[in-house]
């Protein structure tokens, strides 16, 4: 490769990157907007509602339909360890009580139709006026994306899982004696395999909820920024929680504090992928 054909790499490479870091400053202004204040907020409201009845569903897959015990123990371990920022014990244990109570699951299930279409209105709201859509989609027709878009959402969470299972059972195979050797190789092999997932349901969202057509590599591209970026928030917001001393503040409802506040970020960080979508630089 010579000199000549570097030089112009680099410099497509650096003109990229500077295209891409001026349409994400122009998405986090434009998402600091009392408009978008108010959809994350609804998101958020929505999100929380959605969340439970969308992880019953899953483990009543795992255990009603598939019979799968070893998933179901994995969907609760991974929520409990590294999902829910908060009250994880409490939380997965009333999963539990839920499950096994058919009346209260069915209820849950019902729930689930009508928050999904809540927390995905507001979603698609600000992708159509990010891709400058004027002609908003019929009611019936949100909430069927929006059962849709669950049930995808649903079947791409199980695969993770069952290469979490697959996982743990090799390394209890090879490395169960040196406890803390299996917590680390574990964790990072978690952290690998929910990233892609993630990203996913990021990419689904962007693609398939505006009202037209849209780049699909473009959206790819966004889906797998916001994917990280969500990553890393998660992360983050975790190691803060014991320095922010919610319980200290908010006493027994320092969960409920937690988990909006977690739910309101995650929102933000959904609606500054939504309008980055329509931003991001095509590839030349």
């Amino acid at each position: 490769m010579t000199n000549e054909t570097l030089q112009t790499i680099t410099v497509r490479l650096t003109t990229r990157a500077k295209a891409i870091r001026s349409s994400v400053l122009k998405s986090l202004i434009e998402v600091s907007s009392v408009e978008n204040y108010t959809h994350a907020s609804a998101i958020a409201f929505n999100a929380l509602l959605s969340f439970f009845p969308f992880v019953i569903l899953v483990l009543l897959v795992c255990q009603k339909i598939l019979r799968w015990q070893d998933g179901y123990e994995m969907i609760l371990k991974l929520l409990k360890d590294y999902y829910l920022p908060t009250g994880s014990d409490f939380i997965t244990r009333n999963l539990r009580i839920v499950v096994a109570n058919n009346k209260a699951a069915a209820l849950s299930l019902i729930s689930l139709v009508f928050t999904s279409a809540g927390m995905f209105t507001p979603i698609e709201l600000a992708l159509n006026r990010a891709w400058q859509v004027e002609n908003q989609r019929a009611f019936w027709k949100s909430q069927l994306l929006a059962i849709v878009l669950v049930l995808a959402c649903a079947i791409i969470v199980l695969a993770p899982i069952y290469l979490a299972v697959q996982t743990e059972q090799l390394l209890v195979a090879t490395v169960a004696k040196w406890k803390k050797l299996f917590k680390i190789v574990f964790t990072i092999a978690v952290k690998m395999l929910t990233l892609p997932p993630t990203i996913m349901i990021f990419f689904l969202v962007y693609y398939l909820l505006p009202n037209r057509r849209v780049p699909l590599l473009r959206v790819l591209s966004t889906a797998v920024f916001v994917g990280i970026v969500w990553e890393i928030l998660k992360m983050a917001f975790t190691r803060a929680l014991p320095l922010l001393d919610l319980p200290k503040i908010y006493g027994p409802f320092a969960i409920s504090v937690a988990l909006v506040t977690w739910a309101f970020l995650s929102a933000i960080v959904l609606l500054f992928g939504a309008i980055l979508s329509a931003r991001w630089p095509e590839s030349k």
